[in-house]
């Protein structure tokens, strides 16, 4: 059955003529340049609607999608978080669904096993920078013996050239705790990225994540450039901090293992006089206490309310 398109036709009237006024013969140049500038005025639309269509691709990069998972869509078989695909079908009841008790926002997204399937939720997206870590929030209702995991894959011209693995254990937990997993840097170059969570083996287990996001500021080379110098490493008791640019202070100090858990008392500033710690302007001198972390590979937060920086240290 062929479509048929039909054109109704208008007559316009111009109701500042008479019917006896008469209209000048065309100006073919008149025609010329009015068909000239119509085409410019088209061409600078197309132009200004095609950067305006970059920047506003440019300002979501290297962002991981719908990552405080507020936007659900139905699936074929069920409601699920946009931009993600998730363990959830038709036939059983689904294992990856809104919470409405998020950390941030309207809603999160919880990972629950209802005795039928260990539920998954991944997505992949391109980025420009190769991140450092992942972090966010999430809601541990795990079993004791239980656990969730999340892998970060980053990729070059289709070659996996980095990634990232956390574990977390199961321990009931009524509110939101922060969580990070580190991402290898073996490579200076990425282009996109795969991201994974899976777990709650056991049938009754539940997780809930929400506000996901990048870190991008913790490289070697970027601490460089920012002027950062610490020392020793690895290091005992005593961590020293050098900064050019130290920017507002005071900074807030935390301390994650390689599986992303925080542990907010194990380090802590002996210089906490934060007016005295710099000896000349535009440089800053802090004292890390470390005795308290065991033994193994730290990463030290350093933040204000700008910035994050990162200190991968090794503790003996």
């Amino acid at each position: 059955m062929g479509l048929r398109a039909s054109v109704s036709r208008v007559k316009i009237t111009n109701h500042f003529l008479s019917p006896k006024t008469t209209l000048p013969p065309p100006n073919p140049s008149l025609e010329y340049r009015t068909n000239r500038n119509t085409m410019k005025k088209l061409f600078y639309i197309l132009f200004v609607t095609i950067i305006c269509s970059i920047h506003a691709k440019s300002t979501t990069t290297d962002t991981i999608p719908n990552a405080g998972f507020e936007r659900w869509v139905n699936s074929i078989w069920a409601l699920g978080p946009d931009l993600w695909t998730v363990s959830n079908f038709e036939i059983l009841p689904p294992s990856v669904v809104a919470d409405s008790f998020p950390y941030s926002g309207f809603l999160a997204m919880k990972l629950i096993n209802y005795g039928n399937i260990v539920p998954i939720a991944w997505t992949g997206f391109p980025i420009t920078n190769h991140p450092i870590n992942i972090g966010g929030y999430m809601k541990n209702q795990l079993y004791t013996n239980d656990s969730v995991t999340i892998t970060v894959q980053i990729y070059s011209n289709q070659v996996l050239v980095d990634s990232g693995y956390g574990i977390f254990y199961g321990g009931i937990n009524p509110n939101y705790i922060p969580f990070i997993v580190p991402v290898n840097q073996s490579s200076m170059s990425a282009d996109s990225c795969i991201m994974y969570i899976t777990g709650c083996n056991t049938p009754g287990s539940e997780i809930i994540f929400d506000d996901l996001q990048f870190d991008f500021q913790v490289g070697i080379k970027t601490l460089e450039e920012e002027g950062v110098n610490f020392y020793p490493n690895p290091c005992k008791d005593l961590l020293i901090v050098e900064m050019k640019n130290p920017g507002d202070l005071p900074l807030s100090l935390s301390a994650f293992d390689m599986k992303g858990r925080l542990y907010n008392n194990a380090v802590h500033f002996d210089n906490t006089d934060f007016e005295n710690v710099a000896i000349k302007p535009g440089y800053a001198k802090f004292y890390i206490n470390t005795s308290l972390l065991s033994k193994g590979i730290w990463l030290i937060e350093l933040k204000n309310q700008n910035t994050k920086r990162y200190l991968k240290i090794v503790k003996e």
